[in-house]
């Protein structure tokens, strides 16, 4: 209890401090190198990518909304954008979709249930193509880096890698504890990891914490930065 206390505290200062010019773009100058090769696993408008080219990193983003994927490959044509999914093995699945809520487009039908939305805002579903974190690594090569944000199907994207990647930032959420498990779970069998949390991309992270400390106190909605180590 002592220690889920402490963790509850450091996650109310990060959101005390929300606004105070800390962004992605600082976060990304600090944890990556020019050249590196980072993936962007469910881009959407592209906020972690920008951030990631002005860095200087080789940037591979995967969006399987057509239309925000061919927006993104517009503006940015030094990203390597795909029109595609990421899951735990190759194929095809159902993307459920709302017109008015972009940002929570879904492979995981648990996701629209507990998601806080109306469930009258999911009016579209569409078949994308699904590869793996594996299958990106063997055509792109192995990257520095990661970002998940794909609503509640995290679990499933860190179940195709087969290898340790250095650094990961993925999404969990109190609503979907099991997919937070599963997620830590993955990573704890490719290697040893260090984390800390982010509420609300506040871009504050907390002080290094166990995944046993962050599933006993989960935020609402949080981004955990995971450091090989």
């Amino acid at each position: 209890m002592e220690v889920a206390g402490r963790l509850k505290g450091s996650l109310a200062a990060a959101r005390a401090r929300v606004g105070r010019g800390i962004s992605a773009q600082g976060f990304y100058a600090k944890h990556l190198r020019f050249g590196d090769l980072v993936f962007d696993i469910g881009a959407h408008t592209g906020q972690h990518a920008r951030a990631m080219v002005h860095r200087g990193a080789r940037v591979v983003a995967l969006e399987p909304q057509r239309e925000l994927a061919d927006a993104l490959a517009a503006r940015y044509p030094q990203i390597t954008v795909l029109p595609v999914a990421v899951g735990d093995k190759p194929g095809k699945a159902k993307l459920r979709t709302s017109s008015a809520h972009t940002h929570l487009a879904t492979l995981n039908d648990s996701w629209r249930a507990q998601s806080g939305e109306p469930k009258t805002t999911w009016d579209d579903a569409q078949a994308v193509p699904v590869t793996t974190l594996q299958e990106l690594s063997a055509r792109y090569g192995r990257p520095a880096f990661v970002k998940i944000d794909t609503e509640g199907y995290e679990d499933r994207v860190l179940a195709g890698l087969t290898e340790a990647i250095p650094q990961l930032l993925f999404e969990i959420h109190s609503t979907l504890p099991d997919v937070a498990r599963r997620s830590f779970e993955r990573l704890g069998e490719l290697g040893h990891y260090e984390y800390r949390v982010m509420v609300r991309e506040s871009w504050v992270f907390g002080p290094p914490a166990t995944p046993q400390e962050i599933l006993a106190s989960l935020p609402p909605w949080a981004d955990v930065y995971a450091n090989r180590v």
